[in-house]
């Protein structure tokens, strides 16, 4: 190998340098070239993530090609693309003869002007106010990292929380810079979505004063973006834990179009008053990449504090690049500073924003013209220049290496090297290729396949196996979360609860004793356990991460040689160890979250302890039917009076399935119509759910679609269920959601399709109508304060004995007991009718109060208003440290906290019908329709026996 310094050695002739006027030639000392560089250690260096991408494409010779990687703009005819605006810039430059003189270390004043202008609005009080500490930097990538030494110098042991995934860079800029990185969740591969939750929950674990990393829009490589009401979340979060946030603002203009709306997040948090730096770059939007023109700035309380930072922004730039370059600055400033040119960059920004999404869409219509069952919305619903697939680094070389289709490793693709005419053949390869079919299984299918049932796991190892490579848990095939092949590690958990596990430890016994008295085999002992080992790992990682922060700042300065190896040496056992102990935190979070998921809801004191026969009896209304003759049961009344026809309905679908025939048709709209007057007249809002719910839903509101004898139908090959209650549907219509306490409490009643195995079930309660597969229903579910939830409790229950009452049924109300309580219910009341035809009490209705445990797995969340400002108090709503003033943004916002969720059955439709055919039969045959019902069966007041239709003839 030639060494550095064989590659610039002389000739070994050596060489004369003869005198211009003469004097005796002098001979020269002969450079002797060395057997190896002292460099010779030096690795090379892997091919950039990205960059590399765009390497590899230009050596493919293959016309199919196509280049998805680097998150650069093209227009449709794949060409890079110079706005016209950018043009009109130039021109004008030209025009003006300007030199090019060195910029101030703090760059271009017009630029800085025209960069916190586009970001916070051009009225921002944080601007007027010269709270805004703003370098121009090189591009976003020098921006960042200008940002991370500033960090490391000024918050020394704070840690970076970056999402997972991420831009590949991130984690480069911050290592190199001597800031910590860790990750917290961000993408849900089961809903193709945001991990809100997941999230949430790991900033709140982030030790006070770590540095947080926010897409501020159009989020790389995901295309997931928080909503407002999230973002509202988020600040809450970062105040709480006095966080910093730090916005890397890329693709502002990609997200919506809007270079306003893709501003929403900095915007909101400048409003509360929170401080934050945020790098930005005219890379995309401007398409300046060449540039390399950006700005880090730092958004602070007062004018002191940004003039601090930015003395020492140009101190570090000083030693890094000196000066920024010119050009691309007066680009910006001349495009942002003029009126025409600024609207004419807009209406550019809307056409590349808009082409981008005109690509979204052919792609979602090939990909549903080829499989049209499956869910495609994801490619719709990600925004920004990228699609998210989720592809394992195997997949993607299989796709690149047989395909040609390059991506980077993570499985993103950029839709902006793609145009309408490669979407065919992106979704299925033209028919001349033998790959017409797999090439769109291989993209698409770890995206759109959700089913983690083994069907599903098959189908994913077998399409793995086209791949080449393994299934890779919650990465490679989003939803199937099977542990990679040899491997024995448990499946994570589907979700993030926020379970209180402070409670759970400091209440262990308490705990241990509610689960005992539910008959759960929930083991608290041990989620206490876990939590305390969590803790204590959580401190020890942050004392190591002090220890090496203290290692690495005693290596800055002069030191000698053995010094330095042993701080070395030192640093890397501090690495090895942390890194031990981070994999652990990870591992417990996740066993964490597995055991105390398990955790049933705390129980009323008020509520017996054991089983049904112990059930407190709370109201008796009513009396019995009494009957002259031998009353007949439903069954035998829906045969005679041709009304119910199990016989056809098991033919057709199987048993304990039936038709209503007649006027049990009419009794079941009639008894939906009665009951949905009643509950809109008392302030509930009617909704209509979807039938079919995802597996997650479910299991957030506490039910366990995939356990043995479970209640549910999972539908194969994806993770769907059908309903069992409209209460999932409804509960999760408020997930994720921060509600004004004002507006509590929601009151809603849904009219929905109820689907049940009823595995196990036997006996005479299981026969005809009582215990079926499909049934309709009228369910009322409510979200509310905790304050507000035992007296709603007592309401619901006065609205279903009022109805029951007015409909003339004999019932008695209980108070269940604690072995008859779901997981989710707090207090259960349960209403049984009196039902002549099995001799007994049969239950048509119950009402559950689950307080926060279904919002704390659904994240429902609530504001409470803040209270009112002390009369004269001149600082109310002033920020801390601050005196006098009111903070921009007007007071601060109360933290959030969970809502309590309610449910209860308004109307059992098989069961209403059981108990009304059985208590209103005649001695005749014919049964008397409750008055309360006529108005909703077109004048029948009686239901009387009719001839059959004969189907033998």
């Amino acid at each position: 190998m030639q060494s550095l310094s064989q590659a610039v050695a002389p000739p070994t002739t050596a060489a004369r340098l003869t005198p211009a006027s003469g004097g005796a030639a002098r001979r020269l000392p002969v450079a002797r070239p060395a057997r190896g560089s002292r460099l010779e250690g030096v690795e090379m260096a892997p091919p950039d993530p990205i960059l590399g991408v765009s390497e590899a494409f230009k050596r493919d010779t293959s016309g199919d090609k196509l280049n998805l990687g680097v998150g650069a703009y093209r227009t449709e005819e794949l060409q890079p693309f110079v706005l016209n605006v950018v043009r009109k810039a130039e021109e004008r430059m030209l025009a003006a003869n300007e030199n090019k003189e060195y910029l101030p270390i703090e760059g271009l004043a017009a630029f800085r002007k025209a960069t916190v202008e586009l970001l916070l609005g051009a009225d921002s009080p944080a601007i007027k106010e010269g709270r805004i500490a703003c370098l121009q930097s090189l591009s976003g990538t020098g921006s960042l990292r200008i940002g991370a030494a500033f960090i490391a110098k000024f918050m020394p042991g704070a840690a970076a929380y970056i999402s997972r995934p991420t831009w590949g860079n991130h984690k480069n800029i911050f290592a190199d810079a001597g800031v910590e990185w860790k990750e917290y969740s961000y993408f849900d591969p089961e809903t193709i979505g945001l991990d809100f939750g997941g999230m949430v929950a790991d900033l709140q674990a982030a030790p006070e004063g770590s540095v947080v990393v926010l897409h501020g829009c159009a989020h790389n490589p995901t295309g997931v973006d928080p909503t407002p009401e999230q973002w509202e979340q988020i600040a809450d979060v970062c105040v709480a834990k006095k966080l910093l946030p730090f916005f890397d603002v890329a693709y502002q203009g990609f997200a919506t179009g809007s270079l306003d709306a893709d501003a929403f997040a900095p915007r909101y948090f400048a409003q509360r008053g929170i401080e934050f730096a945020v790098a930005q770059s005219y890379s995309k939007n401007l398409g300046l990449y060449a540039e390399r023109v950006g700005a880090i700035s730092f958004v602070l309380s007062d004018k002191e504090a940004a003039d601090r930072v930015l003395s020492q922004l140009k101190r570090i730039a000083r030693a890094v690049y000196s000066n920024p370059p010119i050009h691309g600055a007066r680009i910006v400033s001349e495009v942002v500073g003029s009126e025409e040119m600024f609207a004419e960059w807009k209406g550019e920004m809307e056409e590349m924003s808009g082409r981008i999404k005109a690509v979204r869409q052919v792609l979602f219509d090939e990909l549903n013209k080829l499989e049209p069952n499956k869910d495609w919305s994801f490619i719709l619903k990600q925004v920004g220049m990228f699609s998210f697939t989720g592809l394992s680094p195997a997949q993607c070389d299989h796709m690149t290496n047989k395909w040609h289709v390059y991506m980077t490793k993570d499985g993103r693709l950029s839709l902006a090297g793609l145009n309408k005419a490669k979407c065919k053949y992106l979704a299925d390869a033209p028919s001349s290729n033998s790959h017409t079919l797999q090439l769109r299984i291989d993209v698409f299918d770890a995206a759109a396949l959700h089913g983690a049932g083994p069907e599903g796991r098959a189908r994913a190892e077998r399409t793995a196996a086209c791949c080449g490579g393994a299934v890779e848990r919650s990465i490679g095939f989003p939803g199937v979360h099977t542990p990679v092949s040899g491997s024995s590690a448990p499946e994570p958990p589907a979700y993030r609860a926020f379970v209180d596990f402070k409670f759970v430890r400091d209440n262990v016994e308490a705990v241990a004793a509610n689960c005992a008295a539910r008959l759960s085999c929930a083991d608290p002992q041990r989620v206490a356990t876990l939590y305390e080992e969590y803790v204590a790992a959580q401190q020890e990682t942050d004392r190591l991460r002090a220890a090496r922060n203290e290692n690495s700042g005693a290596m800055k300065g002069k030191l000698e040689p053995e010094a330095r190896a042993a701080l070395i040496e030192k640093g890397k056992g501090i690495k090895e160890e942390l890194e031990g102990l981070e994999a652990r935190l990870a591992a417990l979070d996740a066993e964490l979250q597995r055991e105390g998921q398990r955790l049933p809801n705390m129980t009323h004191p008020d509520v017996p302890i054991g089983g049904e026969d112990v059930s407190t009896q709370l109201q008796l209304v009513g009396q019995k039917q009494s009957f002259a003759f031998e009353p007949k049961d439903h069954l035998q009344l829906g045969e005679d009076l041709d009304l119910i026809d199990f016989e056809t309905g098991g033919v057709v679908s199987g048993a304990k399935f039936y038709y209503l025939r007649n006027e049990a048709a009419l009794l079941e709209l009639a008894l939906v119509n009665y009951t949905m007057h009643k509950v809109v007249a008392a302030g509930f809002t009617p909704m209509m759910t979807p039938d079919l719910v995802r597996e997650s839903v479910f299991e957030k509101c506490g039910f366990q679609p995939r356990a043995e004898n479970t209640q549910i139908y999972s539908v194969k090959d994806s993770a769907m269920c059908l309903t069992g209650t409209a209460e999932i549907p409804l509960g999760g219509a408020y997930m994720d959601a921060i509600l004004p306490a004002e507006q509590l409490p929601i009151r809603m009643a849904a009219f929905g399709h109820c689907f049940r195995t009823e595995a196990g079930a036997a006996g005479a309660a299981s026969k005809g109508l009582y215990r079926v597969h499909q049934f309709s229903k009228v369910e009322m579910f409510v979200v509310c304060t905790p304050e507000q939830s035992d007296a709603l409790h007592q309401q619901l229950l006065e609205l279903e004995v009022g109805m029951y009452a007015e409909l003339g049924l004999h019932f008695q109300v209980l108070d269940m007991a604690s072995h008859d309580l779901g997981a989710p219910a707090y207090r259960k009341f349960d209403i049984e009718a009196w039902m002549p035809g099995m001799g007994r009490y049969g239950e048509i209705s119950s009402a559950s109060n689950c307080t926060d445990y279904q919002a704390r797995r659904l994240n429902i969340r609530y504001r409470p208003q803040p209270p009112p400002a002390a009369e004269g108090d001149a600082a109310a709503g002033a920020p801390e440290g601050k005196k006098g003033g009111k903070k921009k943004g007007g007071p601060a916002k109360a933290p959030t906290q969970f809502a309590h969720t309610l449910n209860a059955t308004a109307c059992a439709v098989p069961r209403m019908i059981v108990a009304i055919l059985e208590n209103y039969q005649q001695e005749d045959g014919s049964v008397v329709v409750p008055e309360a019902l006529r108005l909703y069966m077109m004048g029948i007041d009686v239901i009387r026996p009719k001839k059959k239709i004969n189907k033998a003839a």
